[in-house]
């Protein structure tokens, strides 16, 4: 003799496995890589919300990234974060720039961001292509840059490096960006660059 559920208990039960399942995806362990010229933690720039949120789950607008969505992982108490990524997206809902401040790698490299010595990592690993170092004065910022095409379209990759302990000669945010970009008020863009030869 088969015991069926009760319909009603049935109807009770899918909320909370629809829940769980969501759950699960949204706590789905992120791609723990940088890949240039496009790729930053498993997206790729070009991707829509949805593909996005196949792979992380959906998340609300973060107010402070001006559209964009923040996925985090893990925040230690101290330190770099473990895994966090922005995405921000055009009024198309695609993809346009990549942003992470997690200590990942390049595969193939000897690079992974926040580690001591990083940027000797990249002129290994890049040698002439990696352009820089770059000082950006609104935002105090010195960085390297690669720049690269992906789908017929020139991109960028930045990589900002630790002007408060530079002796340390690493970097500390990575982000992958269209040019020219499409969000007017970038403080990077792929142009007008400045040569910073005073740092280290």
């Amino acid at each position: 003799m088969r015991h069926l559920v009760p319909t009603f208990l049935l109807a009770a039960l899918l909320p909370v496995a629809a829940a769980g399942a969501i759950a699960a995806r949204d706590a789905r362990a992120p791609q723990r890589t940088i890949v240039p010229p496009a790729k930053l933690g498993g997206v790729t720039l070009g991707m829509s919300k949805a593909q996005v949120a196949a792979m992380y789950g959906h998340v609300g607008g973060d107010p402070l990234s001006g559209g964009g969505s923040l996925y985090e992982w893990s925040w230690p108490t101290a330190g770099p974060p473990e895994d966090a990524l922005d995405v921000f997206f055009d009024a198309d809902g695609r993809a346009y720039e990549l942003m992470t401040f997690s200590a990942w790698a390049i595969p193939g490299t000897r690079f992974v961001n926040h580690r001591d010595r990083g940027i000797f990592a990249l002129k290994r690993a890049y040698g002439k292509r990696l352009l820089g170092p770059f000082y950006h004065d609104a935002s105090s910022t010195v960085y390297y840059e690669l720049l690269g095409t992906y789908h017929g379209r020139a991109v960028h990759t930045v990589f900002e490096a630790d002007t408060d302990s530079p002796e340390r000669r690493r970097i500390i945010a990575v982000r992958v960006e269209y040019c020219p970009p499409k969000d007017p008020s970038s403080y990077i863009t792929c142009e007008a660059r400045e040569p910073a030869p005073w740092f280290p």
